[in-house]
């Protein structure tokens, strides 16, 4: 009973109608498909250009970190110099001048 009345319908349907919603359906496939492809070319610009921003961030942390490297070596070696000249001249007279240590007072009742 009910695939009679699809057959009837499908029979005695005007299918020249059917070409315009073809036309507009494949027009809407091919906007979706351009939308899509556009969108998916600015992504790929996008991360392209956040790709070289930080490749160009690791090349400045690189340089800082061997700069500060640089500079924490150039302490450390003046200070094993001094501490050095410190120590040859502790068994003659020492480098710095210390004061003598003061002894705390008791206190005052």
């Amino acid at each position: 009973m009910l695939y009679d009345k699809l057959s009837e319908l499908f029979v005695h349907a005007d299918w020249s109608f059917m070409t315009v919603e073809y036309r507009a359906l494949a027009v809407c496939a091919f906007v979706l498909a351009a939308v899509l492809i556009c969108d998916r070319i600015r992504i790929g610009r996008r991360v392209r250009r956040i790709d070289t921003q930080l490749k160009q961030m690791e090349k400045k942390i690189n340089i800082l970190e061997i700069q500060q490297s640089r500079r924490l070596m150039t302490e450390l070696t003046a200070k094993s110099k001094r501490d050095a000249v410190v120590e040859m001249d502790d068994s003659d007279v020492p480098g710095l001048a210390t004061s003598p240590p003061v002894s705390p007072s008791p206190p005052k009742a």
